[in-house]
């Protein structure tokens, strides 16, 4: 991932006739030219190899168990990006409750001549040099350049490695802050000063090197929120804030409308609130490149808000809503992104969806996009008469026997450039593993099947008017009936 370090910016400094020993001040030497971008959603194939030699390595399980953030996977994290990942929580927080910083308003970032961002860390060191005795000091200049490169690639390379894991972190674990996209730019500007003795041919370079996420660039019309056209485009701070009232509204209504108080049957409403409140995007895919909504189809806001074409969600907005709605009540979930193919002859394609765990500590895939089908003809309706529960909390064999397993259909990745970029190795903690078999739902025991010890313990909790008791039977009321349904169920099993 690493690019060409070209030194071409002016230096800028004061000399008359060369003495035995004086001192140059060199400053903006790298400048705003050095800059990297990058996409979250640049994922590889299974079959396909990375770009460069495989950098991270996935810590056994029983090097410390399954941790469920992303943030938390990954073991190494230089100090200066953990920190970030804080300031970036607290800026997206401070704005979902009404107010402006960095991160909806670009301008309020560091100021690098017309562009802005954000400062990731500083970086200063004092370097020995040597050169010709009696050179000039174009040739003394350029030796101080030439000792404090690998230094500069050494840290550069160091947030290559780091910053994208830092960048899909935020991104994944935090999909309430809709306005961000999955696009990021950052770079580094170097400078400082030498001292030199042409006598001797020694020198000192005190380099100043500062790493730097970019908010906001002239180059290439580039900014780190997502874009659009009108009312979606989040480039806007007004469009951002009514973006917020939006989402904390329909968030709030969405929540209001679940009469559920397990786990299962709260998921279960706001699940179904999404597939019949929602279409997929086929206009998206039919009218490619008009850029009508902008990046909105990908974002929470467009499923949580409930809409039909243009600015129906694809994959990522129902994953991202449906984890915004159970980071609110509570309940462990995670995106899950990479391909996903109907048949082992399909053509797999980019996706993601949702990993839950479940009362019982257990994972379970849901899959709220491949719940909610469409085809060509009733795409501009939210209800589509296909939505289903097929993928609604599911194990990785569910499938397994027609030959086409969760697993399979659903493989996860990483983005390739996570494993071939920079030089350090990522020591990763495994996420959560997906169980085996689908949820049980009517299970108050957790033991994975419907028998007469549930019936006893369901007995208990009606006797005891608790109020974590599923309602089987469907009536909206915990009553007698569910225990006979709970027993209907278990006879059957």
């Amino acid at each position: 991932m690493r690019t060409p370090h070209t030194l071409a910016a002016a230096l800028l400094f004061c000399i008359s006739i060369p003495a035995a020993s004086q001192v140059v001040t060199i400053e903006n030497l790298q400048g705003p030219a050095a800059s990297f971008q990058a996409d979250l959603r640049n994922f590889r194939p299974d079959n396909a190899s990375p770009a460069g030699p495989v950098k991270v390595k996935q810590l056994a399980e029983d090097a410390g168990g399954e941790v469920v953030s992303y943030r938390d996977r990954i073991s190494n994290l230089p100090a200066y990006l953990s920190d970030f990942i804080d300031k970036y929580v607290e800026a997206g927080n401070a704005v979902l409750a009404g107010g402006t910083n960095w991160l909806n308003d670009p301008t309020k970032g560091s100021r690098f001549s017309t562009d802005y961002y954000y400062p990731l860390n500083v970086v200063e060191k004092i370097i020995d040099f040597s050169f010709p005795v009696g050179s000039g000091v174009d040739v003394i200049k350029q030796a101080a350049l030439d000792a404090s490169m690998p230094i500069i690639i050494e840290n550069i390379d160091t947030l290559s490695s780091f910053l994208p894991y830092t960048m899909l972190t935020v991104n994944y674990d935090h999909p309430n802050i809709f306005w961000i996209g999955n696009t990021f730019n950052y770079g580094y500007s170097s400078g400082g000063s030498i001292s030199f003795n042409t006598a001797t041919g020694e020198g000192k370079y005190t380099l100043t090197l500062s790493l730097m996420l970019w908010l906001k660039r002239v180059e290439g019309n580039f900014d780190f929120r997502l874009k659009g056209n009108n009312n979606n485009n989040f480039r806007n701070t007004a469009n951002i804030a009514a973006g917020v009232k939006l989402l904390n509204s329909s968030v709030k209504n969405i929540l209001s409308q679940s009469t559920g108080k397990t786990r299962y049957k709260k998921l279960r409403e706001v699940h179904d609130w999404i597939t019949t409140h929602n279409c997929y995007n086929w206009y998206y895919y039919k009218n490619y490149g008009t850029n009508i909504t902008g990046d909105l189809p990908w974002s929470p806001l467009s499923a949580l808000k409930g809409t039909t074409d243009p600015e129906a969600p694809v994959c990522e907005g129902y994953s991202r809503a449906m984890k915004v709605l159970c980071d609110e009540m509570g309940i462990p979930c995670i995106l899950m992104a990479g391909y996903a193919a109907d048949s082992p002859s399909g053509n797999p394609a980019g996706h993601m969806w949702n990993y839950i765990q479940m009362d019982n500590g257990k994972w379970y895939a849901l899959d709220a996009t491949w719940d909610d089908p469409v085809n060509d003809k009733n795409h501009s309706s939210a209800i589509s008469g296909q939505e289903s529960h097929k993928f609604f909390l599911v194990g990785s064999n569910d499938g397994a026997d027609s030959g086409w397993a969760f697993t399979q259909s659903h493989p996860e990745q990483w983005a390739y450039m996570f494993e071939s970029a920079g030089t350090c190795e990522w020591t990763l903690q495994p996420g959560p593993q997906l169980t085996a078999e689908n949820w049980t739902p009517y299970d108050p025991n957790f033991d994975g099947i419907t028998d007469l010890n549930d019936i006893q313990l369901m007995s208990e909790k009606i006797a005891n008017d608790e109020d974590d008791i599923d309602d089987v039977d469907g009536n909206g009321r915990i009553s007698i009936g569910d225990l006979v349904r709970l027993i209907n169920i278990s006879l059957s099993e």
